[in-house]
């Protein structure tokens, strides 16, 4: 006895990808072979694809849940029909260029993930895939910005010495796997060293990273109440958060990027630059040093790594007269 049919697939031919009318006859009365006659089959065959289909509420639900008519449609065609629908929501060009790098992101590594489930090839969860999203995405931006600056702004490759009567901060971290490590490193006119700091925190996006190591330092500098400060970091995107009105934060640095500019009202004179990674190298090595010996807080000047010393200075470290806490 043969086993029950339960799927409409065991009523196809699976040579001439048709109805089998033998097995329908033999199954249905005469009127109900007849309506089944009636669906047709695509003439090539294709296999059905699922897909999370457009509802007002962008609840999943099962009722949402469609065959694709879209399976042959390109990733320009569907950031064409998303733009087409969102468009009245994008305050500027820029976010607007911002929100399509970061969609042609999703829909590359969705594709690229799919196809290593499809083929039994290491995959990413939804956890891991949203961080490849959001570093992915980052660096993609941060090169597009980086076209944008002019040749008459483009930043010293070497670290310059604040004026007199000026201090200058320069900020970096350390990101790997959710973990950063931030960096302070505060210098007098004299290019001398008078205060050295690290903190560990938990990150999820190195954007959060970059922002939240200026906002330390805005912090210390506002503790100490000095007036006269020049925060320079390598983060062209942070930095242009902070300096262009007209450019909305990424959601993952704005809660910072928001805190820094409530210290720059209270502070006016203050100025942020962006600055190379050459001329900004110091910091960049003292948070990886940090990340490497896990250090938390103030760095005296017997513990800096030498590295902390390649732009000069003289003297190299000097007495602080500020009180940072």
């Amino acid at each position: 006895m043969s086993p029950p049919l339960t799927l409409v697939t065991s009523l196809i031919d699976e040579v001439t990808n048709s109805w089998n009318f033998n097995l329908l006859i033999e199954l249905f009365p005469t009127s109900v072979v007849k309506e089944i006659k009636k669906i047709n089959f695509f003439p090539n065959f294709q296999p059905n694809l699922l897909f999370w289909a457009p509802s007002k509420s962008g609840k999943f639900t099962t009722k949402s849940l469609r065959l694709s008519p879209f399976r042959n449609e390109s990733v320009k065609h569907w950031l064409a029909m998303i733009l087409k629908k969102n468009g009245p929501f994008f305050l500027s060009n820029y976010v607007r260029d911002e929100f399509i790098i970061y969609m042609a992101v999703i829909f590359d590594l969705i594709s690229k993930n799919r196809n290593s489930i499809a083929h039994n090839s290491p995959s990413h969860d939804v956890q891991e895939l949203s961080k490849l999203v959001s570093s992915s995405a980052s660096s993609h931006w941060k090169s597009q910005l980086k076209k944008r600056v002019r040749s008459t702004s483009n930043p010293s490759q070497t670290w310059k010495r604040p004026p007199c009567g000026w201090i200058k901060i320069n900020t970096d971290c350390s990101f790997s796997n959710g973990t950063t490590y931030t960096s302070v490193l505060v210098r007098n006119e004299n290019g001398s060293i008078i205060f050295a700091h690290s903190m560990k925190h938990d990150c999820q996006d190195p954007l959060d990273a970059e922002s939240l190591a200026i906002k330390e330092a805005c912090q210390f500098v506002n503790s100490a109440k000095i007036e006269n400060v020049i925060f320079e970091a390598d983060s062209l995107n942070v930095m242009t958060f902070i300096n262009d009105p007209s450019h909305n934060s990424h959601w993952t640095a704005k809660v910072n990027v928001e805190a820094i500019k409530r210290f720059w009202f209270l502070w006016p004179t203050w100025k942020f630059r962006y600055s190379s990674r050459n001329s900004n190298f110091a910091a960049h090595y003292l948070a990886k040093w940090a990340s490497n010996i896990d250090w938390r807080g103030v760095v005296p000047p017997k513990d800096l790594p030498i590295m902390c010393f390649c732009d000069g200075g003289s003297p190299i470290i000097d007495v602080c007269n500020f009180s940072f806490y």
